[in-house]
């Protein structure tokens, strides 16, 4: 029994492509697991009836079992879910970060205030030590008939309170009163 016209109870492989969403070799492996044949018109076209279409659809979905569907509620719960342990971690990761910079950086602020004593420190003695030598160049201007013997012995002398007072300070380096340059 052929048909000469495709009617709404027939459908053309094009449409059970398009409602299946499958290519032509997916869906004669439908037709072969489903037992379901094309059918031909008159005129040698090829059609499905939608009693076919069911079956190829449920053998389809026998395949590709469909993941259950999650209500809004709870996809919004697990959504929810989420974002908590990512705020959690998030804090974690804060805490932890912060803890270790404060373990390290505990013993910088008594480092820097030495530094800063250390410095004042130094540029006071530069100081004392330019004092000291504005007032040996001013000896030198004053009584200019000294001989240099006695200049020399001095000038060791005030290099000699210097060192005296460097230790005092418990200072070591005595560098910067030898008047050379350093390396």
């Amino acid at each position: 029994m052929g048909v000469s016209e495709v009617n709404d109870n027939v459908l053309s492989p094009q449409d059970v492509r398009k409602i299946l969403d499958s290519d032509n070799m997916e869906i004669v492996k439908l037709c072969k697991k489903a037992d379901v044949s094309p059918r031909k018109t008159d005129d040698g076209k090829t059609y499905f009836s939608l009693d076919d279409v069911r079956a190829l659809k449920q053998a389809k979905e026998s395949l590709n079992p469909a993941a259950p569907a999650i209500s809004h509620n709870a996809s919004q719960l697990v959504v929810d879910s989420l974002l908590k342990s990512l705020h959690k971690m998030e804090d974690n990761i804060t805490d932890s970060v912060s803890k270790i910079l404060d373990e390290r950086l505990e013993g910088m602020d008594e480092v820097v205030v030495e530094l800063i004593r250390c410095k004042t420190e130094n540029e006071n003695l530069k100081k004392d030590i330019e004092y000291v030598n504005n007032m040996v160049q001013d000896f030198i201007i004053h009584f200019n008939g000294i001989d240099n013997e006695y200049f020399e012995r001095i000038k060791n002398l005030n290099i000699d309170i210097a060192r005296d007072i460097l230790k005092s300070l418990k200072l070591d380096n005595y560098s910067v009163l030898t008047m050379e340059p350093e390396e």
